[in-house]
Order: structure tokens, then sequence, then C-alpha cells
């Protein structure tokens, strides 16, 4: 077995759609002009890195240019994908806000949307894609995802609950680092009050960027559905980033 390299976590640049639309799984097209945030990137990352992208076009396109610039293998794997969000896919967070979305917000991490999935499903198999990778080679190792699969990989690294993982701040294009060996060796994780769950994650190498939130769902207070919308993938819509303030 090789000895595995570093790991390398970037999220896809700006995606083109109106604000306020919940996506996934949904196939977004990239913002006009997102090549000149990727070529910035090239002289942050090793040479003989290995490449693997979720098949979205948002993910897939950078990945391959990337790839092009640096003379590096690519390949797309679906295990990294974003949530599956299942019915609400392409509708607006604010006509979603009712009792079901509600439901959802209280345990988002073992409750799925409605033909779609939880985001503790969502962790594993994201978590036994990047075990599989780091496996088959030493060569150091991008991964270009969305934000649902680098927090859950994140949490995994800093032995955080999943229910706290929107402490981190997830700029789009943004480049995140990971140590392999945390992808191997469970340790307890804590809630959001702190206390030891019953499942495992992984042991600590630093602590992740904080985004300022108090509740672990990227705000301090307001409607929890809407605060997760806003903290998953960005601004979503006026009502949404109101509550986020009160």
């Amino acid at each position: 077995m090789h000895a595995p390299g570093p790991i390398y976590l970037l999220r896809h640049p700006v995606p083109e759609l109106a604000s306020g639309i919940c996506y996934g799984r949904t196939d977004i097209p990239l913002r006009p002009g997102w090549e000149a945030s990727i070529d910035t990137l090239i002289t942050r990352l090793p040479t003989g890195i290995r490449i693997v992208s979720s098949p979205s076009r948002r993910c897939l396109q950078p990945a391959r240019r990337l790839a092009d610039k640096l003379d590096a293998p690519c390949k797309s794997n679906p295990d990294l994908q974003e949530l599956d969000f299942g019915d609400w896919e392409g509708q607006a967070w604010d006509t979603l806000d009712g009792p079901e979305s509600r439901h959802w917000a209280k345990d988002f991490v073992h409750r799925c949307p409605p033909g779609g999935e939880s985001f503790a499903q969502l962790q594993r198999r994201v978590r036994v894609a990047v075990q599989r990778e780091i496996e088959t080679t030493g060569l150091p190792l991008l991964l270009v995802t969305h934000a649902g699969p680098i927090r859950a990989l994140l949490a995994i690294q800093h032995g955080l609950a999943l229910n706290r993982s929107f402490e981190y701040k997830l700029d789009f294009c943004s480049l995140h680092q990971l140590d392999p060996r945390n992808i191997r060796s469970p340790a307890p994780q804590r809630n959001l009050d702190g206390r030891l769950s019953r499942s495992t994650h992984f042991p600590s190498i630093s602590q992740p960027e904080r985004s300022g939130s108090r509740d672990g769902r990227g705000g301090r207070g307001g409607r929890p559905f809407l605060l997760i919308a806003v903290s998953w993938l960005g601004p979503t819509s006026q009502s949404a980033r109101r509550s986020r303030t009160r």
C-alpha cells in the first residue's frame, strides 16, 4: 500500500443561477469568468497531483482546467456529489419553508428531504470514496467538490459533529487541506452542547475557520430551516438573509 499524500479540497466556483434556489444534484453551470479564480490556484497545488471531481459540471469543468494546466490525471467520482435534496431540487427555499422542511431542519443530520438523502448518508459515502482514493496511490490528491462534502470531511478532520459543521466558512473556490491519516483513526465526536456523540469520527490536526455562528447553523437565531439553507449553499433570498441577522 502506498503512503498517502496530502489531500486538497476545492469548492467549485460561483454557479450561475438565481438566488434562493435549492440545488444539490441539480447540474448548474458556472458563472461566466470562473476561469480566473481557478487559475490563481495553480501555484498553490503541488506537482504530481491527482484530481478527482464530482461529476457536476460546476466541479468537473474547473477540475479539467486544472488538470490541463498541471498536466495531471483527472477523473470523476459520483460519490463526491452534493447532498441529494430530492423533491426540493430546483425549488425556491422560501416556498419550501413549511412543516415538512422544519421537521427536517430539526435533525438535518439524520433526516432526509423527501426523495433525498441525509447529511449523515452523505458523509458516509464521501468518507468511503476518499478512503478508496487514498489507498490507490501515494500521489497528492485534489478533490473538486461541493460545500456539503467538504463540510463533512472537515468535520471528520476536526472531530466535529455534523450538526456543528456549519461553523466552517466555505467560500466558493476556497481551498482546504485534509490529512489522510484522519480518515482512518476514529475518535469520539461532540455535539452542539459539547457532549460526546454515539457516532465516531476523527482527531483534529488544526482548528477550523469559524464563521462566527453560535448555533452551528450559520446564524445566531431566527428560523432554523432558512438558516441552514443560507449556510449550506450560500445566500439564498432576502428573507433568509434577514432571518440570519435577527
